[in-house]
């Protein structure tokens, strides 16, 4: 996830380190100016991505409910959000701040709007407007990426969403299944347009009737890590991390063939909270988790700038050749409830992921033929040895082993 704002040059060490990733979401804008001085070129940039890796998704960000107000700044939204009356509007007739002293500004995009000329509603204007800007002349960007698509308005000032001069609450169940249209009345014009992936950002599991099926993919954002993270560790919080990543897949578009993204991010309080003892381990933790279901993984500091990369990376798993096994009673054992252990692997083509996520070092038998990667930063962890049958892993931590000597 690189949606931090695009410089004009773009270093070869980041195209690098992105061009690592099978998917990256990207934060362009109207008026983005490359290196050559020429306005909205971003196939200039997909390019270079896909020269590096050629098989990379490319998407591009976008956000529905929400708008700045900025001179200069995304004029064209701005102006037909006034011309159309299309600004969600308190009791009194004033603007509605998501984030109060923020810059952005809550957009109204429910059917009690009135429609423009051409009989579009806020969501079907923004979906011609993203498609003529991005993704018609982009045919790299293949994934268009709907940020905070949640369930209900994400603010806690209520709006005048029914237009009728008085206010009603985000949470008025009314309110929430007309605001859940909007963003289902977008998807179904983006898809009117064009063949991208539709990714959004929901801030739940898809289990809402009104989303259920709708998506092609879910970026699952600090489902771990943070302290509103599903686990930031808490007892039984991987389990619920696991189920919410299970439910998540089971309701998208085609469950068999698209995506969730198990999505780790990292502050300075992550390892206190997480109870993990370094940033390493932090990441194998939450890698590892990814890897035990048919998802993506992304791991982000708060800012969604430069990808890091890790030893781990290196290592292509391959296909997985095993559902997720526990570790119950001394061996490993086919189990579909997460909350059975804290202790869990799956196997792949190359290679073995594990995880713990319990407060406690675990040891586990692993059989002969497994070696830990030969690596160039935690090397306690990624030293390249082989393994003897057992293998301990530490509170909170994960391990990739591979099935070849290194």
């Amino acid at each position: 996830m690189q949606i931090g704002t695009p410089p004009s040059v773009f270093p070869q060490s980041y195209l690098n380190a992105t061009a690592q990733m099978d998917i990256v979401i990207m934060g362009f804008y109207e008026g983005w100016t490359d290196s050559n001085g020429v306005v909205n070129n971003f196939s200039g940039f997909t390019k270079q991505l896909k020269a590096l890796n050629p098989n990379i998704q490319i998407g591009q960000y976008t956000i529905l409910q929400e708008a700045y107000q900025v001179p200069n700044y995304n004029v064209n939204i701005t102006t037909e959000l006034t011309n159309q009356n299309w600004w969600l509007k308190d009791a009194s007739g004033a603007g509605v701040q998501d984030t109060v002293g923020s810059n952005t500004w809550v957009v109204d995009i429910t059917n009690w709007t009135t429609p423009d000329a051409n009989g579009n509603r806020y969501p079907q204007w923004y979906a011609n407007y993203e498609y003529n800007l991005y993704f018609q002349n982009t045919p790299n960007f293949t994934i268009w990426y709907a940020d905070n698509t949640f369930s209900q308005p994400w603010t806690a000032t209520s709006g005048d969403w029914m237009l009728n001069g008085a206010t009603q609450s985000n949470t008025d169940p009314t309110i929430m299944n007309a605001y859940q249209q909007g963003h289902v009345a977008e998807w179904k014009k983006i898809r009117s347009l064009s063949s991208n992936l539709i990714m959004a950002n929901p801030g739940m599991n898809l289990s809402t009737p009104n989303y259920q099926g709708q998506l092609d993919a879910s970026f699952m954002e600090a489902i771990t890590g943070l302290s509103w993270s599903v686990d930031y560790g808490q007892s039984g919080g991987w389990a619920l991390a696991m189920n919410y990543y299970q439910t998540t897949l089971s309701n998208l578009r085609n469950p068999s063939q698209w995506f969730a993204v198990y999505a780790a991010n990292y502050d300075s309080n992550t390892l206190t909270q997480m109870g993990t003892a370094t940033y390493y381990s932090f990441f194998r933790y939450a890698y590892a988790s990814s890897l035990m279901q048919n998802g993506c993984f992304a791991f982000s500091g708060t800012t969604y700038q430069s990808p890091p990369i890790f030893d781990e990376y290196s290592l292509k798993l391959g296909q997985a050749t095993s559902t997720a096994q526990a570790w119950i009673n001394g061996a490993w054992t086919g189990n579909s409830n997460w909350a059975s252990s804290g202790v869990w692997s799956r196997q792949f083509t190359n290679g073995m992921a594990m995880v713990n996520s319990t407060t406690a070092p675990v040891t586990v038998n692993v059989g002969s033929g497994y070696w830990h990667l030969n690596g160039t930063q935690d090397l306690i962890t990624n030293n390249g040895a082989s393994i003897a049958e057992s293998i301990t892993i530490p509170a909170r931590d994960g391990i990739i082993l591979k099935n070849s000597a290194p």
